[in-house]
């Protein structure tokens, strides 16, 4: 068999192989995957193509032929179904995002507000510190300035007698 030969072959195989039995009947013989493929086309723009579905009644079989259009419509309803449910599956998976968003938020400005207060605090907090500082050396300056004066007093009065 040459490459073309096979490469129809193979094309004609997993076409039947995807089809049920009851269109395989519909197609008769065909020689090529595109005699196939037309033949297909054919009978699906006409609407002539069924596909049978089995139930199960008691162990007996069945088979309740379908036009392909009616299977299509079955398809697209659960497609459609299916992207409903990715949508609200989307839809919560972003609700649930902003909110969590919105929460990281609210905790950002938290966050910034009590680091403003400790910042208002540590400064308030420097301040005393310096005031008690202030205070320290001027109490040590008061005390400087009494010794000063003690000392000065002494002085004149060491003068003084020195001169009697």
């Amino acid at each position: 068999m040459d490459g073309e030969s096979e490469y129809n072959a193979r094309t004609m195989k997993a076409i039947l192989n995807g089809l049920p039995d009851s269109i395989k009947n519909n197609l008769g013989k065909c020689s090529s995957a595109k005699g196939i493929w037309d033949k297909l086309h054919n009978l699906h723009s006409k609407g002539a193509l069924t596909m049978t579905t089995s139930q199960e009644d008691d162990g007996n079989q069945e088979r309740n032929p379908k036009p392909i259009i009616e299977v299509e419509n079955e398809n697209d309803d659960i497609k459609a179904k299916e992207d409903l449910e990715d949508e609200e599956n989307e839809k919560n998976f972003v609700e649930d995002l902003l909110t969590k968003l919105m929460a990281a938020m609210e905790e950002i400005i938290n966050l910034k507000k009590e680091n403003e207060e400790l910042n208002k605090k540590a400064l308030d907090g420097d301040q005393d510190q310096t005031r008690k500082k202030v205070d320290l050396v001027k109490l040590q300056v008061q005390e400087r300035d009494e010794e000063f004066s003690k000392l000065k007093k002494e002085f004149h009065q060491s003068k003084r007698k020195h001169h009697e």
